[in-house]
């Protein structure tokens, strides 16, 4: 073995120079004020004959101190997957109370410095020397895997460095072929360097099939394909030739959401991909998440292939040139796919609007993410003025004005408050009147210099009262929806904790409760108008979710009220489509005067909805003869949703 040089200070005369340690290749000494760490401990990097790299650090010995490493050799001999991390070291010549840290998350090699340092004493001939007795290969393969999380640690080393010669030599061409696909899974990605104590701080996601056909040489491919749940040829794009780096579960979503574009229309490259990760985040979530943050996939893959029917950069540059700032882009087509819904449910004769997520995923695969903002921003540039029924009311105030040294918030309290300011800064803050009714609050705000913004405010339930919300700042847009300054961000959240004031509770509770006051006469304006293109795609949109528009004799189509408490869990109910049923009024119903019973051959099914039951309690009662029937029963659905019926005119006219 060669020599190695001792770091500590050397005697005046000479250089000190250690003995040879058996079962050691080499050492490294640096203390904790050379590490930038908040001690000064000595920390011990040790290169072991069986090809690992352990870092240690001690509590009890001076820098330099080589009596330990023999007894440090035999403690950790036996310990090849790396378990141990804390002990206390004994032995003939070690001092008495050492106590020992193992750093798996530490740097293969002790880079950090200070800035004042000069570079001799950063580089020095103690760590070329241990630098070459290090796995050349290795190192390079570690340092190729760049990103915000920490591969080149020792653990990630030694798992490459120590093995077997055949078992190393084919991770490594694996790991130099699926560098995306494989470093999650022969290899740690820590969140952190640690050179502190022994926690991980993160682990890999270990696939036994996968290591196996790795070290086999049996079809990494389709190990590779089997594990993400994706195609052999996405595994063998160029994509997966980069390193790219995401949690698991986002990958894993990621991989899928790619693998549904034909290959001429997926990123070229990882830097591609990476590079438009914000907006690709924010177009996945669009579609929801689970509990965890990871995007939900559409039930269709033919939404993601006409999402991007552009192609990749295609797409993102139409994004550039039409919606710039991108994610407020694509939040407001909410509100234009909320008007779609109400249109839709007075077309097919449903009591509640189509839900938002299905109509994204409709008109993504027929019109693409283009087509979907282009309608958005066309709906919203054309939208009428409200109907002559709309009554413009003043909101209760929460804090009416403020003002911060010569910074102003100004409340936003009737709908021709919010056009005024929707004009004013073009864009779409009155379609939030019906929020508005409902607790949200919109504020103008003016800074010193001129600057303007709209603020968007909704309430929370307060943690500790169950009485009482607290306003969050949910949305913060300038002139066209720009992004705003630091100092206009700071002043709407000095904002957010005026609102939360203890003093203000009773105006909250005003705010909340005053949606149930307007509930008959004040609906949103422009709720269920769509412009005359909108209005054919959404046809379109309707056919593509198997959805036709009722005739003129259909009066209602929904689910049946109650159907889980009357009916649904008796396992005798197997009704079929088209099915007549009775309906029966019930003007003595305590809970409602206008009930509707509906019965299956004489079996209480349940009730026609609230408030549909309305006009059809009212036409029953002058003598109209309606009828009913089983539109759809679907046994594996939620109870309440199991049983669809309609409700015909058979003269076929309402006059």
């Amino acid at each position: 073995m060669k020599p190695v040089v001792a770091p500590h200070t050397p005697p005046s005369t000479g250089v000190w120079i250690a003995p040879r340690v058996p079962g050691v290749r080499g050492w490294l000494w640096r203390n904790g004020q050379d590490l930038r760490q908040f001690d000064s401990e000595p920390r011990l990097w040790l290169h072991l004959d069986d090809g690992r790299v352990l870092v240690f650090r001690f509590r009890g010995i001076v820098l330099g101190d080589t009596r330990i490493i023999e007894p440090l050799v035999q403690a950790v001999a036996d310990d090849l997957t790396g378990e141990r991390y804390q002990f206390e070291l004994a032995g003939l010549d070690v001092p008495s109370g050492v106590r020992v840290q193992v750093l798996y998350a530490a740097p293969i090699l002790p880079l950090s410095k200070h800035n004042s340092a000069p570079f001799s004493q950063f580089i020095r001939r103690d760590m070329l020397d241990f630098m070459r007795s290090l796995d050349a290969e290795t190192l390079d393969l570690l340092g190729r895997l760049d990103s915000h999380r920490f591969y080149a640690s020792v653990r990630n080393y030694n798992r490459l460095a120590a093995l077997p010669p055949l078992q190393r030599q084919r991770r490594m061409q694996a790991l130099h072929r699926f560098p995306a696909l494989l470093a999650p899974i022969l290899l740690t990605a820590h969140h952190s360097i640690n050179l502190m104590d022994g926690k991980r701080h993160a682990w890999r996601y270990p696939a036994p099939e996968v290591e196996h056909a790795i070290d086999a040489a049996q079809n990494l491919v389709g190990a590779l394909a089997t594990q993400y749940g994706i195609s052999k040829g996405l595994v063998r794009s160029r994509l997966n030739a980069d390193f790219w780096e995401m949690d698991d579960g986002r990958k894993r979503a990621v991989l899928r959401f790619l693998d549904t574009l034909p290959a001429n229309k997926r990123p070229a490259s990882a830097e591609e991909l990476i590079r438009e990760w914000p907006r690709l985040q924010a177009y996945l979530l669009f579609f929801g998440e689970d509990a965890q943050g990871i995007p939900r996939a559409p039930e269709s893959p033919e939404v993601h292939r006409g999402a991007f029917r552009l192609g990749w950069q295609e797409t993102w540059h139409y994004c550039d040139q039409h919606a710039p700032n991108f994610h407020h882009a694509l939040h407001d087509t909410r509100d234009f796919l909320a008007a779609a819904g109400a249109l839709a449910a007075q077309w097919l004769k449903i009591q509640r609007p189509l839900a938002m997520e299905r109509l994204a995923e409709a008109w993504l695969a027929l019109y693409g993410l283009s087509g979907l903002l282009r309608g958005s921003s066309r709906w919203h540039r054309l939208r009428p003025p409200p109907s002559a029924g709309f009554i413009d009311r003043n909101l209760p105030a929460l804090l009416g004005a403020w003002h911060e040294g010569k910074h102003e918030a100004h409340e936003l309290l009737s709908y021709s408050a919010l056009v005024e300011e929707g004009e004013a800064m073009r864009h779409c803050v009155a379609d939030y009147w019906q929020e508005c009714v409902q607790g949200e609050r919109m504020f103008r705000l003016r800074l010193a210099d001129g600057e303007r913004a709209t603020a968007e405010y909704v309430p929370d339930q307060h943690p500790h009262d169950a009485f009482d919300v607290l306003y969050r700042l949910e949305q913060l847009r300038g002139q066209c929806n720009a992004e705003v300054s630091a100092a206009m961000q700071k002043f709407a959240e000095q904002l957010e904790t005026q609102l939360n004031q203890d003093a203000l509770k009773p105006q909250r509770s005003a705010a909340l409760g005053l949606q149930q006051i307007w509930a008959n006469d004040q609906a949103a304006p422009r709720q269920s108008w769509l412009d005359p293109r909108s209005q054919q795609e959404l046809l379109a949109v309707l056919a593509w979710l198997e959805h036709a528009p009722a005739g003129a004799d259909v009066w209602l189509r929904a689910h049946v009220a109650g159907f889980a408490y009357h009916a649904g869990n008796d396992a005798d109910f197997l009704p079929t489509e088209g099915e007549i049923l009775s309906m029966q009024r019930e003007p003595e119903n305590p809970h409602d005067a206008l009930a509707v019973r509906i019965d299956w051959q004489g079996r209480k099914l349940g009730y026609i909805p609230r408030p549909a039951n309305a006009e059809i309690a009212r036409a029953l009662d002058a003598g109209v003869m309606l009828t009913a029937k089983i539109q759809r029963f679907d046994a594996k659905a939620a109870l309440w949703r199991r049983l669809e019926f309609v409700v015909h005119d058979p003269s076929a006219g309402r006059a």
